[in-house]
């Protein structure tokens, strides 16, 4: 059996590789930590399962799902990235297992167990998403902890991602990173809807 493995953060990879190697020992793993030569393997290749992030760092990307749909792979998305308009669009590329990066640990295995069982299998929040309605604008308070606001508030007064991990002596990807839990945690569908909201409580 075959697995492969596409997340741009090597905890990440290795965390799901011994989640993976509880369940099936014996199983072999490829893992990737960009979309191309993951898409290039899985066409030329016998591949069983995939799990796939959908956050990599040039952005949110479907490509995998949509190649593995294709292709008739059951895969799993592991995301922090998670709102109704990426759900519906997973649902339509049959998607089998969707959770989250925040979800609780006995959830990743679960999903992990559904996965080679062929069975469909979504983390409390992701199946959450099923009643939301995207068009609704909330205009609730961001949570965020002290390093996102700061974030936030450096976005606010008009500079780029680029130029916030600059002034932050951070990397763009721990900005990206920043910026992906934001959405997740506030249920916002883009950065320029957390901004609004930032900017409306502060």
């Amino acid at each position: 059996m075959k697995i492969v493995i596409l997340d741009d953060h090597p905890l990440i990879i290795n965390f799901l590789k011994s989640e993976i190697q509880q369940i099936l020992p014996e199983v072999q793993i490829i893992s990737f930590t960009d979309v191309s030569p993951t898409i290039h393997y899985i066409k030329k290749s016998i591949v069983d399962f995939v799990i796939c992030d959908l956050q990599i760092i040039n952005g949110k990307n479907l490509e995998v799902p949509t190649t593995c749909f294709e292709s008739k792979i059951p895969y799993m998305v592991f995301s922090s990235h998670t709102n109704k308009i990426i759900y519906d669009q997973l649902k339509k590329l049959s998607v089998l297992v969707y959770v989250s990066k925040a979800a609780q640990a006995i959830e990743i295995k679960n999903g992990l167990i559904a996965l080679f069982n062929n069975k469909e299998y979504f983390c409390s929040y992701t199946e959450s998403l099923a009643e939301h309605d995207p068009r609704i604008l909330r205009t609730d308070p961001v949570i965020a902890t002290p390093r996102q606001t700061e974030i936030l508030e450096l976005l606010n007064l008009g500079l780029s991602q680029i130029e916030v991990s600059e002034k932050l002596s951070l990397s763009e990807r721990t900005i990206y990173n920043h910026l992906g839990m934001l959405r997740d945690k506030n249920d916002c569908h883009t950065t320029a809807e957390l901004v609004r909201r930032y900017k409306f409580w502060n």
